[in-house]
């Protein structure tokens, strides 16, 4: 019983980092400045800005620079945008070419169901903190949606 207990705590963080990487993307996407970053060069003294399009590819590749974003099992999944999400202003932000290699690279990944921007539950008792694990699909393009 301790081990379903401690799966079932597991699951339920990624699914909480997974629901704040969506609210994230989807107020990047609608044009919103969040966690801006400065970096500071010690050597020149500037100051550098993550620009949003930067944030939107290290969430969709889990890549920074050279470094996995994620290294548990969130780093499997991949963001499946809802219908609310304009995916060619996405196409704009990142750069169409860009944006294509991406969805190349994650085509086939899995895709854990969003089911709504709030955490409300379903008439089955599911949400975003508590979700159904069967509702896992494959990734098939960001123009595709379930």
């Amino acid at each position: 019983m301790g081990l379903f207990s401690e799966c079932a705590s597991s699951n339920r963080i990624l699914i909480f980092i997974i629901f704040i990487g969506i609210i994230i993307l989807l107020q990047l996407v609608k044009g919103k400045n969040l966690l801006i970053l400065t970096q500071s060069d010690e050597t020149s003294g500037d100051n550098k800005t993550v620009s949003n399009k930067d944030k939107l590819v290290a969430l969709l590749t889990n890549q920074v620079g050279y470094s996995r974003l994620y290294n548990n099992q969130i780093g499997d999944y991949c963001w499946q945008p809802l219908a609310d999400v304009d995916i060619n202003l996405l196409r704009k932000i990142v750069g169409r070419n860009e944006l294509t290699k991406i969805e190349k690279e994650n085509r086939g990944k899995p895709v854990l169901h969003c089911y709504r921007i709030i955490n409300k539950a379903n008439r089955h008792g599911y949400s975003n903190y508590n979700p159904c694990m069967h509702n896992v699909f494959k990734f098939t393009g960001y123009d595709d949606r379930h």
